[in-house]
């Protein structure tokens, strides 16, 4: 097998789009293999157009088998769609671009509407399409000698404990750990210069939304390769 695990997209269909480009040549290179997509999650948010990232993923999955995790940024969107205060919170961390890629006509005015009134339109305007996807995403993946999340897992916690929570959303207790785990562990979350590759974890955030740089890390028995953008 040939995995293909891309890091946080956030709204940036431009950059998927350019690293899909990439990704597909590499696939047509390697046609003896059974190849694998992965995406780590944070598909949405700060970026111009998460609404064209899930239509693209969507498609993904349908066409190829793609494998989609949740990242926090998921998680928000879904409880924004649920209540105005998790709507409120939500587009203060990123989600407004969200927002406007469903109305792009309120762009010139958003500043003066009301936020319920954003909130109503928002929730008319969201396909079922992308609330049944946000819904049926898993938080993580294992293929072989890896393990795929988002955000990381709680070092001394086996995989099957692993709370959501922390699985969207720890940091600095899994960053900072030597423990080797179960299983090496391939995330995002956490916006790194350039990819980290160490014996127990590969970050491969490399803040597209901010750089311009999204990464795919590709594994195909024990070797570790990059896409980039």
């Amino acid at each position: 097998m040939r995995v293909y695990a891309v890091g946080d997209i956030h709204g940036e269909i431009d950059i998927l789009r350019n690293l899909h480009r990439q990704m597909e040549a590499d696939q047509a290179a390697h046609r003896n293999r059974i190849q694998q997509e992965i995406y780590l999650g944070d598909m949405v948010d700060r970026g111009p157009d998460s609404a064209a990232v899930l239509s693209t993923l969507i498609e993904r999955r349908r066409a190829r088998g793609a494998i989609c995790l949740s990242g926090n940024h998921e998680d928000m969107m879904l409880e924004a769609h649920r209540g105005l205060a998790a709507f409120i919170h939500w587009i203060a961390l990123g989600g407004l671009p969200a927002v406007l890629s469903y109305l792009p006509e309120l762009a010139p005015v958003v500043g003066e509407l009301e936020v319920r009134e954003l909130w109503d339109r928002w929730r008319r305007a969201i396909p079922e399409a992308h609330l049944t996807f946000l819904h049926s995403l898993s938080v993580t993946h294992v293929c072989g000698d890896y393990l795929f999340v988002h955000a990381g897992v709680r070092p001394g916690v086996p995989v099957e404990a692993q709370s959501r929570h922390d699985c969207l959303w720890i940091r600095h207790d899994f960053l900072r750990s030597e423990e080797t785990f179960s299983h090496v562990v391939v995330h995002g979350h956490t916006p790194v210069p350039v990819p980290e590759l160490r014996a127990n974890r590969i970050g491969i955030d490399t803040g597209a939304v901010f750089t311009g740089r999204l990464t795919c890390l590709v594994l195909d028995g024990s070797e570790q390769t990059l896409l980039s953008t």
